[in-house]
């Protein structure tokens, strides 16, 4: 069987030179630009979107300079949009070899295909809450996109600018490819589906494979396939009939752990076969986070800032004690990006190299939104870490594209595309979807991380964080969970909203101070967030055996499971190491490892030896069959 060698992917040897001393002490050591110009700089031709002179900047108000920038992010006005935005997603903007852009706006439920070099807009009106999301052209000059709440796929003739399909593929599809040597799109889908569809408008929904859930963006590349999984950073690499060749991790590592792989693309040309090892160095780029697995501090500043340098010769190289970006470049090149580069939503391969979108900066003045790495830059595998070039752009990035000589980024407030070094901006829509709490959410705090660096897209990561005086805890989702369901945290420490707020995020996160009706803001936009769309490839029958067994009281799991949200807010000792607060059920097969420790990897893995047994719901007389049924109910939920 023919699989990627780890020698092409998980780097864990030369990342663990840089990253063992810099995640697992820590603290930082020495102080650096906010988004510092990387070495000869002097000729880009981009310009700054920082002040050179930090005495220019806007005054942090509340807190003290936080070591990764000392800048804190400005709301202005307190918004409250009736019909809350989306959370971020990125990766909504194609532009074609013709210079026509083609930009799904998910905010306002339309797709735009946009002229460039005459600037006209025509726009396509889809359905309230369709979410558009990737996009995709076939060579008959159609653009597919994937509807992420809609559960389609809309086909728009590029020249005309019209709607030509709707097409059912899945509850929640994600990704989409085209496969042009078989002339059809694969569709990758939240709940493990990956789905074949003629690129024809008529044509129907084939099934190709089912994968893990949680999949994220399809690549093709000749007659090997990937597809990327979200929290995990996982890659999962396909034979063109739709057969698993190999389940690839993009960091092997001990100190770090890859999460929330915003963007996968395909690179711009082919890299050779290695012929010392075999291995096809063909590879995606993919763009990252990692999450530490050293001890991390609850105190106030605990979350946020720089630890030590890596060691040895790296220069320029800082890991943050949280959350760290990392863009893994075809053909054996990696970069750590630097920390604000926050909310990595999206990555495009420019001229000048490769383009990466930091959403998390769209409301702070005085820091990039879009930074570029040089083609030329030496990455971790030489031994150092340089820093790219911060480029300004107006409005609030989310995705970017590449065209002629530059590129073009796509901004959602406004809703326009803009087109550095120059700025030309296109409008694209009047209608404001500026909501005070969707910008507290997703702002950098001024300490390199936001509430969505560990909460992305408003759900979780994945991740199992070692905290210094709690222990070990899993980042909990929000998708569906909050509203009626306090108190918070895991011990149910937080009594509101507004208390966890200033604990976690003025405190730990080192963010400003947030008055009452920001807070009102925040809260509205969370408990606004949907449950996760139930999988599409259940067994009803199993689903129906199981709903009755968790609701059987000989059982006892809607004893505490019960509600709308399946809980009863308390907080109970179910025999798992503690008292904890019942967990949420809405969307639990989605959010995996399971309970507070993350202990289980799967649903199955929960009745097993770290569930609590007989004590946390009496399921050691059922039998394994009743188990799968109750699985398959949980999986529904």
């Amino acid at each position: 069987m023919r699989g990627i060698g780890r020698s092409s992917w998980a780097r864990g040897v030369v990342l663990a030179t840089l990253v063992v001393g810099a995640v697992a002490a820590g603290c930082s050591s020495q102080s650096s630009s906010p988004v510092g110009p990387a070495p000869n700089d002097e000729d880009s031709p981009w310009p700054r979107h920082f002040p050179e002179d930090d005495s220019a900047a806007p005054s942090p108000t509340s807190r003290p300079p936080t070591p990764s920038s000392g800048l804190l992010p400005q709301f202005g006005r307190t918004v409250i949009q009736a019909d809350a935005p989306p959370p971020l997603s990125g990766g909504t903007l194609l532009v074609t070899e013709d210079g026509v852009a083609v930009a799904a706006d998910p905010d306002r439920d339309q797709v735009y295909v946009v002229t460039l070099s005459d600037r006209t807009v025509k726009k396509v009106f889809l359905g309230k809450h369709d979410e558009p999301g990737r996009v995709v052209v076939d060579d008959a000059g159609r653009a597919h996109v994937v509807l992420r709440r809609g559960g389609a796929v809309a086909t728009i003739d590029i020249a005309t600018g019209t709607l030509l399909a709707r097409r059912d593929v899945c509850p929640a599809p994600r990704g989409i490819a085209f496969d042009k040597n078989r002339s059809r799109l694969l569709v990758a889908c939240a709940d493990g589906q990956v789905a074949a569809l003629p690129p024809a408008p008529d044509g129907a929904k084939v099934a190709f494979t089912t994968l893990e859930r949680d999949l994220r963006d399809v690549v093709v590349l000749g007659d090997r396939i990937f597809v990327s999984q979200f929290r995990s950073a996982k890659i999962f690499e396909l034979t063109t009939e739709g057969v698993l060749q190999a389940s690839i991790a993009v960091v092997d590592d001990p100190m770090v752990e890859a999460t929330l792989a915003w963007r996968m693309i395909s690179p711009s040309a082919a890299a050779p076969v290695d012929a010392s090892t075999g291995d096809d160095t063909t590879l995606p780029v993919v763009l990252h986070q990692l999450a530490s697995r050293a001890p991390l501090s609850t105190s106030p500043g605990g979350y946020g800032g720089n630890g030590s340098p890596g060691g040895g010769d790296v220069d320029g190289c800082q890991i943050h004690k949280s959350t760290t970006s990392m863009l893994r470049a075809a053909s054996d090149r990696t970069y750590l990006l630097p920390t604000n580069v926050v909310l990595p939503v999206d990555v495009a391969k420019v001229k000048a190299g490769y383009a990466v979108v930091a959403a998390g900066n769209g409301h702070t003045p005085g820091l990039a939104q879009v930074y570029v790495i040089a083609s030329d830059r030496k990455s971790i595998e030489d031994g150092v870490c340089n820093l790219p070039i911060p480029v300004e752009i107006t409005g609030q990035a989310t995705s970017v594209a590449a065209y002629q000589d530059s590129f073009v980024v796509q901004s959602r407030e406004p809703a326009s595309l803009v087109i550095p070094p120059t700025n030309l901006v296109i409008p694209l829509d009047d209608t404001s979807r500026e909501d005070t709490g969707h910008a507290i959410f997703h702002s950098n705090s001024g300490a390199g991380l936001a509430c969505a660096s560990c909460h992305g897209e408003g759900g979780d990561d994945g991740h199992v964080w070692d905290f210094d005086k709690i222990g070990t805890r899993r980042t909990p989702s929000m998708h569906g969970t909050l509203a009626g369901t306090a108190p918070y945290h895991w011990n149910g420490e937080e009594s509101d909203l507004g208390r966890l707020t200033d604990d976690v995020m003025t405190g730990r996160m080192s963010g400003p101070v947030l008055a009452q009706d920001q807070k009102n803001a925040l809260q509205s936009w969370l408990f606004a967030l949907p449950a996760p769309a139930k999988s599409g490839i259940l067994d009803d029958l199993a689903v129906a055996r199981g709903k009755s067994l968790f609701q059987d009281s000989n059982v006892g799991c809607s004893t505490c499971h019960s509600g709308a949200q399946f809980t009863n807010s308390m907080t109970v000792d179910v025999g798992t190491g503690g008292a904890f607060q019942v967990p949420p059920l809405v969307g639990v097969g989605a959010r995996a490892p399971f309970l507070h420790d993350g202990c289980a990897t799967t649903l199955r893995d929960r009745f097993g030896a770290c569930g609590g047994g007989d004590f946390h719901g009496h399921t050691s007389s059922l039998t394994d069959t009743q188990i799968g049924d109750l699985i398959a109910y949980l999986e529904s939920l």
